[in-house]
Protein backbone atom coordinates (compact mmCIF):
# COMPACT_ATOMS: atom_id res chain seq x y z
CA UNK A 1 0.00 0.00 0.00
CA UNK A 2 2.94 2.45 0.66
CA UNK A 3 4.24 1.80 -2.31
CA UNK A 4 1.37 2.42 -4.17
CA UNK A 5 0.93 5.75 -1.87
CA UNK A 6 4.09 6.72 -3.26
CA UNK A 7 3.37 6.06 -6.83
CA UNK A 8 0.21 8.37 -6.25
CA UNK A 9 2.12 10.98 -4.75
CA UNK A 10 4.42 11.41 -7.43
CA UNK A 11 2.00 11.18 -9.87
CA UNK A 12 -0.31 13.92 -8.22
CA UNK A 13 3.02 16.41 -7.78
CA UNK A 14 3.83 15.62 -11.46
CA UNK A 15 0.11 16.55 -11.99
CA UNK A 16 0.44 19.67 -9.89
CA UNK A 17 4.03 20.47 -11.52
CA UNK A 18 1.94 20.09 -15.01
CA UNK A 19 -1.17 22.46 -14.10
CA UNK A 20 1.15 24.88 -12.91
CA UNK A 21 3.63 25.02 -15.98
CA UNK A 22 0.01 25.51 -17.96
CA UNK A 23 -1.21 27.69 -16.14
CA UNK A 24 2.15 30.32 -16.28
CA UNK A 25 1.47 29.93 -20.27
CA UNK A 26 -2.87 30.59 -19.66
CA UNK A 27 -1.33 33.86 -17.12
CA UNK A 28 1.79 34.82 -20.03
CA UNK A 29 -1.01 34.35 -22.91
CA UNK A 30 -3.29 36.31 -21.19
CA UNK A 31 -1.06 39.08 -20.57
CA UNK A 32 0.33 39.31 -24.45
CA UNK A 33 -3.07 39.05 -25.07
CA UNK A 34 -4.23 42.16 -22.96
CA UNK A 35 -1.06 43.95 -24.54
CA UNK A 36 -2.02 43.58 -28.23
CA UNK A 37 -5.47 44.83 -26.61
CA UNK A 38 -4.07 47.77 -25.26
CA UNK A 39 -1.90 48.54 -28.10
CA UNK A 40 -4.60 48.32 -30.50
CA UNK A 41 -7.06 50.65 -28.71
CA UNK A 42 -4.11 53.23 -28.23
CA UNK A 43 -3.35 53.20 -32.38
CA UNK A 44 -7.46 53.52 -32.94
CA UNK A 45 -7.55 56.41 -30.43
CA UNK A 46 -4.08 58.02 -32.11
CA UNK A 47 -5.81 57.42 -35.13
CA UNK A 48 -9.17 58.66 -34.12
CA UNK A 49 -7.03 62.18 -33.14
CA UNK A 50 -5.16 63.31 -36.12
CA UNK A 51 -8.14 62.33 -38.17
CA UNK A 52 -10.47 64.67 -35.84
CA UNK A 53 -7.36 67.25 -35.79
CA UNK A 54 -6.32 67.32 -39.34
CA UNK A 55 -9.21 68.46 -41.12
CA UNK A 56 -9.91 68.28 -44.59
CA UNK A 57 -9.66 72.13 -44.80
CA UNK A 58 -5.67 72.47 -44.61
CA UNK A 59 -5.45 70.20 -47.76
CA UNK A 60 -5.17 72.28 -50.97
CA UNK A 61 -6.68 69.84 -52.92
CA UNK A 62 -9.02 72.18 -55.48
CA UNK A 63 -5.61 73.47 -57.53
CA UNK A 64 -5.12 69.64 -58.29
CA UNK A 65 -8.25 69.31 -59.76
CA UNK A 66 -8.17 72.71 -61.94
CA UNK A 67 -6.07 70.89 -64.71
CA UNK A 68 -8.57 67.74 -64.34
CA UNK A 69 -11.21 69.83 -65.63
CA UNK A 70 -9.37 70.84 -68.53
CA UNK A 71 -7.75 67.50 -69.41
CA UNK A 72 -11.53 66.01 -69.59
CA UNK A 73 -13.13 68.70 -71.06
CA UNK A 74 -13.61 68.32 -74.92
CA UNK A 75 -12.03 71.50 -75.90
CA UNK A 76 -8.72 72.05 -77.38
CA UNK A 77 -4.93 73.42 -75.21
CA UNK A 78 -4.86 76.16 -77.64
CA UNK A 79 -8.21 77.12 -76.28
CA UNK A 80 -7.34 76.98 -72.87
CA UNK A 81 -3.92 78.99 -73.88
CA UNK A 82 -6.28 82.08 -76.17
CA UNK A 83 -8.20 81.99 -72.45
CA UNK A 84 -4.77 82.64 -70.60
CA UNK A 85 -3.38 85.12 -72.87
CA UNK A 86 -6.68 87.38 -72.68
CA UNK A 87 -6.93 87.19 -68.81
CA UNK A 88 -3.36 88.33 -69.30
CA UNK A 89 -3.90 91.14 -71.39
CA UNK A 90 -6.97 91.97 -69.03
CA UNK A 91 -4.55 92.30 -66.09
CA UNK A 92 -2.24 94.30 -68.20
CA UNK A 93 -5.26 96.46 -69.04
CA UNK A 94 -6.55 97.00 -65.95
CA UNK A 95 -3.23 98.15 -64.78
CA UNK A 96 -2.60 100.93 -67.07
Amino acid sequence: MTKNNNNSDAEISRQVDNNAALSGKAAKSRRVKLWLDFVMLVSLVGLAIVLWVVTPEQYELAPLFDDLDMLAGSQQPEFYQDLEFFYWLELQHGQD
